[in-house]
Protein backbone atom coordinates (compact mmCIF):
# COMPACT_ATOMS: atom_id res chain seq x y z
CA UNK A 1 0.00 0.00 0.00
CA UNK A 2 0.91 3.54 -0.68
CA UNK A 3 1.81 5.46 2.18
CA UNK A 4 1.52 8.57 0.92
CA UNK A 5 -2.06 9.54 1.50
CA UNK A 6 -2.07 8.27 4.94
CA UNK A 7 1.04 10.27 6.11
CA UNK A 8 -1.02 13.57 4.24
CA UNK A 9 -4.56 12.55 6.36
CA UNK A 10 -2.73 11.70 9.44
CA UNK A 11 0.57 13.04 10.22
CA UNK A 12 0.90 16.30 7.81
CA UNK A 13 0.22 19.65 9.64
CA UNK A 14 -2.89 20.44 8.36
CA UNK A 15 -4.18 17.08 7.71
CA UNK A 16 -8.09 16.42 7.68
CA UNK A 17 -7.33 13.52 10.02
CA UNK A 18 -4.60 14.68 12.55
CA UNK A 19 -6.88 15.46 15.42
CA UNK A 20 -4.02 15.65 17.60
CA UNK A 21 -2.77 18.82 15.41
CA UNK A 22 1.24 17.12 15.36
CA UNK A 23 3.31 18.50 13.90
CA UNK A 24 7.37 17.54 13.48
CA UNK A 25 9.30 19.86 10.92
CA UNK A 26 11.57 17.23 9.45
CA UNK A 27 8.76 14.60 8.51
CA UNK A 28 6.86 17.55 7.30
CA UNK A 29 9.75 18.22 5.13
CA UNK A 30 10.00 14.47 4.11
CA UNK A 31 6.50 13.76 2.36
CA UNK A 32 6.93 16.02 -0.08
CA UNK A 33 10.29 13.92 -0.97
CA UNK A 34 8.22 11.04 -0.80
CA UNK A 35 5.62 11.83 -3.20
CA UNK A 36 7.90 12.93 -5.80
CA UNK A 37 10.33 10.11 -5.80
CA UNK A 38 9.80 7.89 -8.79
CA UNK A 39 13.11 5.15 -8.00
CA UNK A 40 11.37 2.43 -5.49
CA UNK A 41 14.23 1.81 -3.48
CA UNK A 42 15.09 5.43 -2.97
CA UNK A 43 11.36 5.62 -1.92
CA UNK A 44 10.92 2.99 0.38
CA UNK A 45 14.21 4.31 2.48
CA UNK A 46 12.56 7.57 3.04
CA UNK A 47 9.08 5.96 3.88
CA UNK A 48 11.33 3.84 6.04
CA UNK A 49 12.48 7.09 7.09
CA UNK A 50 9.14 8.94 8.39
CA UNK A 51 8.26 5.41 9.98
CA UNK A 52 10.93 6.00 12.25
CA UNK A 53 10.51 9.51 12.87
CA UNK A 54 6.89 8.11 13.76
CA UNK A 55 8.47 5.71 16.47
CA UNK A 56 10.58 8.49 17.75
CA UNK A 57 7.68 10.89 18.23
CA UNK A 58 4.73 9.45 17.95
CA UNK A 59 2.00 11.35 16.25
CA UNK A 60 -0.67 9.00 17.87
CA UNK A 61 -1.19 6.67 20.94
CA UNK A 62 -3.80 3.94 19.37
CA UNK A 63 -5.98 2.08 21.49
CA UNK A 64 -8.41 0.50 19.41
CA UNK A 65 -8.17 -0.97 15.86
CA UNK A 66 -10.92 -1.21 13.76
CA UNK A 67 -11.66 -4.93 12.66
CA UNK A 68 -13.65 -5.41 9.27
CA UNK A 69 -15.12 -8.58 8.10
CA UNK A 70 -15.66 -7.96 4.59
CA UNK A 71 -18.27 -10.21 2.54
CA UNK A 72 -19.88 -9.99 -0.88
CA UNK A 73 -22.38 -11.85 -3.73
CA UNK A 74 -20.39 -14.13 -5.97
CA UNK A 75 -22.01 -12.15 -8.45
CA UNK A 76 -20.62 -8.87 -7.38
CA UNK A 77 -17.28 -8.50 -10.00
CA UNK A 78 -14.32 -6.48 -10.01
CA UNK A 79 -14.14 -6.01 -6.38
CA UNK A 80 -11.54 -7.93 -4.28
CA UNK A 81 -11.81 -6.35 -0.51
CA UNK A 82 -8.90 -8.78 0.37
CA UNK A 83 -6.76 -5.73 -1.55
CA UNK A 84 -8.95 -2.63 0.54
CA UNK A 85 -6.95 -1.88 4.26
CA UNK A 86 -10.69 -1.52 6.48
CA UNK A 87 -13.25 1.15 4.96
CA UNK A 88 -10.93 3.48 4.14
CA UNK A 89 -9.97 2.06 0.85
CA UNK A 90 -13.20 0.94 -0.39
CA UNK A 91 -13.74 4.05 -2.93
CA UNK A 92 -13.15 2.70 -6.40
CA UNK A 93 -16.59 1.08 -6.84
CA UNK A 94 -16.44 2.12 -10.60
CA UNK A 95 -14.68 -0.97 -10.98
CA UNK A 96 -16.99 -3.29 -10.04
CA UNK A 97 -19.83 -4.50 -11.58
CA UNK A 98 -22.93 -7.25 -10.77
CA UNK A 99 -23.03 -10.14 -12.77
CA UNK A 100 -26.26 -11.27 -12.89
Amino acid sequence: MDPSDYFHAWYSKDGPQNYAKWHNEAFQRLLPQIDREEDDSKRQALVRQAEDMLEQDPALLPIAWLKCNDAWYTYVKGHNPANFFGTYDVVRWDTAWLDK
